[in-house]
């Protein structure tokens, strides 16, 4: 098969930029239906859900809880838990706060920082109930955006999780290459 351009003259074509999964109908509504509702949590814990189980199948062992801090009200929103089940027990292995914006499509870095103290506490509360002690994951999603951490177990706050971009706030259309990446690295390290 020849070539479809002269590599002495020409630079090769462009690669389309894969597309993972936005791709599916499901989630390109329910992107769209976020921002058309004013970013409320029901439709961002739905898109959430949605994607999770995409990456966390049942077939494998997994399960996607929600997840209501003890004590708070009835009627207030859960958040959501990906779990591990094996023979030898579950295993949380990813804890999200999903939040709407204050105002406008963006967060301020005071929600961000917020939500994160309100995801390390929701961390905490989940490993002394479970008695785990190993690395659990956290997500922080504000609207589209979404920001991930690594709560060590002894540690006394949450990281950023190291990437090509650490502290970044990716965005669910724009950044969905790197988020693919991640999720998929969450649920590799999972499996092995």
């Amino acid at each position: 098969m020849g070539l479809l351009y002269n590599p002495e003259t020409e630079q090769p074509p462009a690669q389309p930029k894969m597309a993972h999964y936005m791709k599916g109908v499901i989630f390109s509504m329910a992107y769209e239906d976020i921002i058309g509702q004013e970013y409320l949590e029901r439709l961002i814990d739905n898109f959430w859900s949605n994607l999770l189980y995409t990456y966390f199948p049942p077939k494998n062992g997994f399960g996607i809880f929600p997840w209501r801090q003890m004590g708070s009200p009835e009627g207030r929103k859960s958040h959501l838990t990906v779990a591990h089940i094996t023979a030898d027990g579950s295993k949380t292995l990813i804890v999200f706060e999903n939040r709407k914006p204050q105002e406008g499509d963006s967060a301020t870095p005071e929600e961000w920082a917020s939500a994160s103290e309100t995801l390390f506490a929701n961390i905490q509360a989940t490993r002394e109930s479970t008695q785990q002690s190993n690395t659990i994951y956290g997500a922080v999603t504000i609207g589209t955006h979404v920001r991930f951490y690594v709560a060590q177990p002894e540690a006394a706050a949450l990281e950023d999780l190291p990437s090509a971009e650490t502290g970044k706030a990716y965005e669910l259309k724009d950044d969905e290459r790197e988020i693919h990446k991640i999720l998929t690295k969450f649920k590799d390290e999972a499996l092995t």
